[in-house]
């Protein structure tokens, strides 16, 4: 992997604490765990991977190294984290924070995969064990610790803690000076895209902002990386900094083949 400095700046710039900041303030379920949002914890964690380099950005051996099993605890530390602040940490105020694909603005592909969901208190193939005893990780004496980092988290220590009922209404909203605007990379197929890639969103020629993505090498073996084979992917950009500038996508493929341009038509 990257030395640690390497790592850190890497992190920096793909804004995964960002990511995580803006997840852990979503109060919808497929708001916090969808890769097409830049502020969910699916996109923080494919920044991690691709932040981290070496093995970790390949996804059929990441688990060799050693940093993958700390890296992969602290998602598990931070849905829990999420769970808390929602208080969605039984199976019926987990189920409270799931709304249709049609409330969420779903694209197709994502609305297929709603509607596949199993049955919420069945965990194939382990029938024996139902979602309801080991969605609250308290009833498993199991435990983590806070990070000292976390405590300086804005609203760390004043979590949004919505009720049931509108929870659009319970999300807290803020204006800033300069508005972030949404840009959506729209119908791409990262089938034929071998292994994680970046995309970088570009003004006039210029970066302003990257999203990564990691998937296996070969995603056309892989049976869900075919059931969601065209993705979107969404930039949250300063307004100012695209305003009146052509915008373009360069495809950055993270481990070329040898031989093989890192960047992808």
């Amino acid at each position: 992997r990257r030395d640690a400095a390497t790592i850190q700046q890497g992190m920096t710039d793909r804004d995964v604490s960002g990511a995580i900041t803006q997840a852990l303030r979503s109060p919808i379920w497929h708001d916090f765990n969808n890769f097409i949002n830049p502020g969910s914890i699916v996109a923080a964690h494919d920044s991690g991977h691709v932040a981290i380099g070496g093995t970790m950005p390949k996804q059929e051996i990441a688990a060799f190294d050693p940093i993958f099993w700390v890296f992969h605890s602290n998602w598990e530390r931070l849905w829990w984290e999420w769970q808390q602040i929602m208080q969605a940490t039984t199976l019926w105020t987990f189920r409270s924070t799931i709304v249709s694909p049609s409330e969420t603005g779903a694209t197709l592909g994502n609305a297929v995969r709603f509607l596949r969901l199993p049955p919420f208190n069945v965990i194939n193939p382990w029938t024996d064990t139902p979602a309801e005893t080991t969605i609250d990780i308290a009833a498993t004496d199991t435990s983590y610790a806070r990070p000292h980092a976390a405590a300086d988290r804005p609203d760390a220590n004043q979590p949004m803690r919505p009720a049931f009922g509108n929870f659009a209404a319970a999300r807290r909203m803020r204006v800033e000076a300069d508005p972030l605007v949404s840009v959506r990379l729209k119908g791409l197929n990262r089938l034929v895209i071998p292994g994680s890639f970046e995309a970088v969103l570009k003004a006039d020629g210029e970066p302003v902002g990257r999203r990564s993505f990691f998937q296996p090498t070969n995603p056309n073996r892989c049976d869900n990386c075919r059931e969601l084979g065209i993705i979107d992917l969404d930039f949250h950009v300063p307004g100012s900094a695209i305003t009146g500038r052509d915008l373009t996508v360069d495809l950055e493929v993270v481990s070329s083949p040898a031989g093989m341009s890192p960047r992808f038509p």
